[in-house]
């Protein structure tokens, strides 16, 4: 995901090559990263936008059919 894509509020999936996907809500964003809330959790994590997608994308970055 690009940092032009992504707006607060907006409902993300977290993908990192070790770990399965998270999905998550961005609560704020800054030049380098996404600060997002996952599952039942308190605070924000910051996550790199690279790391992100929307539902609609793949794994790969590629929007599905």
């Amino acid at each position: 995901m690009l940092r032009s894509e992504c707006f607060k509020g907006q409902r993300v999936v977290y993908r990192s090559g070790h770990i399965e996907a998270e999905e998550g809500v961005v609560t704020s964003m800054k030049d380098w990263y996404a600060f997002v809330r996952f599952g039942d959790d308190r605070d924000s994590r910051a996550t790199r936008y690279d790391d992100l997608s929307t539902d609609q994308e793949g794994q790969d970055g590629s929007l599905h059919p």
